[in-house]
């Protein structure tokens, strides 16, 4: 476990110290940037990323997972990147007029156009962080990371101070991904190699489609929402949406998501050294409830005042969505690891069918709702998704891992009682403040300082707590 423990506060300190640019990023960049702009780059941002996906096509995943990486393996894997990411770049390039077109906003071509660049450049970087991640050294992307998100930000609050609007977005995202790809050249492990191979590819295309499937299949569930809205409704409301989600995803994105970076090649590795699971897979989720669920609970119950705080009141329609997005991560968390454990067990087909009853369902639940409203659209999918995939994966674990669903269910239960206890003094705040009041953010702020004072007090006294305590300092004296 130690192993991990480190690996995983070098991928906690790669995306926590991301918090605060990204923080300020959105913070700025709102009183900036109308809502209406922000719709128009998420729209080309999703097409962007849906490119990226085809050009990864499960490679990372690969990477992580195959247990004889020789050279020659992982020069076909970088000649299947860039001849995919060249591919691609042509495909985004010449169909972004289509795109527009749909849309009925001729400004989106042109800005998708430009961010292909990052599509046709990021092979360059990709392998070496796929490669750093195996090895369990985040170090390099750490740096990495964080050097390009502040010069990213930078850049753009300069470009939208001075009016570029929703050009100041793209190309930030465009310099983000140069720097990234320049600062990981200066940590190229020695495995990395200096020229790709074009053939190859049988056996990566074998396990890499599960992969590749599952994720092009989870990013049209993630996004359909905005690309329906930006069809049915205007740009100030795919704006509105894309900030609720992507607010709520904030936590998932750094702390789940640093969470996995560590996850999945541990899990590799002790499957393969075949260590029983059991103790590892309760360690994880007694970390991430500690953790996620009172942060999801905050933002639940605090959203009309982190929203008006974070981003201005121009942005207040968030605050519902946001709501209904928190409230749903507080289920979905309980489970969201579940899955990279999965694939660090080379099971990634079990995520791949996952991910296409899920996100079909969410497909069809969007396309019935999304004609009654936004926030009706918003309330069905939480609603439909979030227990559906609770239950199905309750299924799989017992199957998988040997744990029954009794079981798996009981280690929420310390969990559960230190949500309730953190949770009161912002229930009764919001009893006492029914509507929103932005002279009462200085009232909430005692409010949340009394809050986390008596749940930090709860843990460090508590199982869980101290095993966290125990691990972090453990990892630090290494």
């Amino acid at each position: 476990m130690h192993a991990f423990g480190k690996a995983l506060i070098y991928s906690f300190a790669t995306h926590y110290s991301t918090i605060l640019v990204q923080i300020l990023r959105t913070t700025v960049l709102a009183r900036l940037i109308a809502p209406e702009e922000f719709g128009t780059f998420a729209l080309a941002y999703i097409a962007i990323l849906t490119a990226m996906i085809f050009k990864e096509f499960g490679v990372h995943s690969y990477i992580i997972k195959e247990n004889t990486l020789n050279q020659n393996k992982i020069r076909s894997a970088y000649g299947l990147l860039i001849s995919i990411a060249s591919l691609t770049t042509l495909v985004v390039f010449f169909s972004a007029g289509y795109i527009a077109e749909f849309y009925q906003k001729p400004d989106l071509s042109s800005i998708i156009q430009l961010m292909a660049i990052s599509i046709f450049l990021s092979p360059f970087g990709s392998l070496i962080s796929s490669l750093l991640s195996k090895a369990m050294d985040f170090r390099a992307n750490m740096i990495a990371n964080l050097y390009s998100q502040i010069a990213s930000t930078m850049l753009m609050i300069c470009l939208a101070w001075m009016d570029f609007g929703v050009y100041a977005l793209a190309w930030g995202s465009i310099c983000q991904t140069v720097l990234e790809i320049i600062i990981l050249q200066l940590y190229r492990p020695a495995n990395m190699p200096l020229l790709p191979k074009f053939n190859g590819f049988s056996e990566i295309f074998a396990y890499a489609k599960f992969a590749s499937i599952n994720s092009l299949v989870s990013h049209a569930g993630n996004y359909v929402g905005e690309i329906l809205s930006g069809k049915h409704f205007s740009l100030h409301t795919v704006g509105i949406l894309n900030r609720a989600s992507n607010t709520a995803a904030l936590f998932n994105g750094f702390f789940l998501k640093a969470f996995t970076s560590a996850l999945t090649p541990y899990i590799s590795q002790i499957n393969n050294e075949g260590q029983h699971m059991i103790k590892t897979v309760k360690k994880v989720i007694d970390i991430q409830l500690l953790i996620a669920w009172p942060f999801f609970a905050y933002l639940s119950l605090s959203s009309d005042y982190i929203v008006f705080f974070m981003f201005g009141e121009q942005w207040l329609a968030v605050a519902p969505l946001l709501t209904y997005f928190a409230t749903s991560r507080i289920l979905y968390s309980f489970t969201q690891l579940i899955e990279p454990i999965f694939i660090g067990m080379g099971k990634a087909s079990i995520c791949m069918k996952l991910g296409l009853v899920l996100n079909s369902l969410r497909i069809i639940v969007t396309v019935i709702a999304i004609p009654y409203g936004i926030e009706t659209m918003v309330l069905a999918v939480v609603l439909s998704m979030a227990p559906t995939r609770f239950l199905i994966l309750l299924y799989y674990i017992n199957r998988e891992l040997g744990i029954k669903p009794l079981t798996y269910l009981s280690w929420s239960r310390l969990p559960l009682v230190q949500l309730v206890i953190f949770s009161i003094p912002l229930i009764l705040f919001n009893y006492y403040f029914d509507d929103f009041y932005p002279e009462a953010i200085i009232i909430l702020l005692f409010v949340s300082f009394f809050s986390v004072l008596i749940y930090l007090l709860i843990v460090y006294y508590s199982p869980n707590g101290k095993q966290v305590i125990n691990l972090v300092s453990e990892c630090l004296k290494k």
